[in-house]
């Protein structure tokens, strides 16, 4: 079984280029069961897709049979957060902790360099 981890940037590949298809490429070739994305957008002015049912159904043949967004916080119309895949178990979302109590709806960005700190416990039963 394979994991992994992918921060997706703004969906932007190396040359700091929008590129949605490149990235989720560049995932399928990682060959992982299971996958953590950061920088995930969801229906935003930048992004107007669901990103992560994008990326969950790329690849036609081994697709991403369960996916998760967890929206850390409201952006540019949407959500901005993270997302969890997984081609073989379901993924349950056990807890979602976001700092001083707020929800991601209250997560407010002042100026650039402020973020929202929160986490996200995420429970994948394992098959033996």
């Amino acid at each position: 079984m394979r994991f992994g981890t992918y921060n997706i940037q703004l969906d932007s590949n190396f040359e700091h280029v929008y590129n949605l298809t490149e990235n989720t490429e560049t995932i399928n070739q990682l060959e992982v069961d299971r996958i953590a994305l950061q920088e995930v957008d969801n229906f935003t002015i930048h992004h107007p897709i669901d990103q992560t049912l994008y990326i969950a159904q790329y690849n036609k043949i081994q697709s991403f049979q369960y996916f998760h967004f967890e929206k850390m916080r409201n952006f540019q119309n949407g959500g901005y957060g993270i997302s969890i895949l997984s081609k073989q178990t379901l993924i349950k979302r056990l807890l979602t902790y976001h700092y001083n109590n707020t929800t991601a709806e209250q997560c407010a960005i002042q100026k650039e360099d402020d973020y929202c700190q929160s986490f996200i416990l995420i429970e994948i039963p394992f098959k033996y």
